[in-house]
């Protein structure tokens, strides 16, 4: 197995310019390739579930309410 690919700098700058000139998301991919694609959508990652989206939304409350008292 081959070691993932870094990027420079440069690199990602480029990549993040032009997705802003086209309206798209850019996505490094370790092997090296640079996907452009409409959404910054992760397809890696599976939906939340119920229970996640419960404890992310009572942990943003948490921090809400303290920072307003």
């Amino acid at each position: 197995m081959s070691r993932a690919r870094s990027f420079t700098k440069a690199e990602i700058m480029d990549a993040a310019r032009a997705a802003a000139e086209t309206g798209l998301c850019a996505k490094l991919c370790p092997t090296g390739e640079i996907i452009f694609t409409h959404g910054a959508k992760n397809d890696n990652l599976p939906p939340p579930t119920p229970e996640d989206v419960l404890e992310d939304w009572l942990n943003g409350r948490k921090a809400r309410g303290a920072a307003h008292r």
